[in-house]
């Protein structure tokens, strides 16, 4: 894990614990920590934007089996598809060497939340 910290209302922090979870427990499961060579990053920033700041997310997973992207939307993709609190945007990828998750949403809304 690497960031500074960031301070996140209630409903985003809330927000924030269940998609790590869901992203958590899918590596677990199914993806890079499912044997003992894959390895999973977490890292977040906070960047200029013209609509003030956005907290940046990143989720990375590498080192396990062959990534496959899923055939039918669980609740936990449905979760993590709304993204924080249902404010700014996430891009998922189901790349060969691991998925990656990139979420982003203002800090002002998240403060607030």
């Amino acid at each position: 894990m690497a960031g500074l910290p960031v301070a996140l209302g209630p409903r985003a922090a809330l927000s924030f614990s269940l998609i790590v979870h869901e992203l958590l427990t899918n590596a677990c499961k199914y993806g890079a920590l499912t044997n003992d060579y894959g390895k999973v990053s977490l890292s977040w920033g906070v960047e200029d934007s013209q609509d003030g700041d956005l907290l940046k997310i990143e989720w990375r997973e590498q080192g396990g089996p062959p990534v496959v992207p899923p055939t039918r939307k669980g609740f936990g993709s449905k979760l993590i598809s709304i993204g924080l609190v249902g404010t700014g945007g996430v891009d998922l990828r189901f790349d060969p060497e691991g998925l990656a998750a990139d979420l982003h949403a203002s800090m002002r809304q998240l403060v607030q939340a």
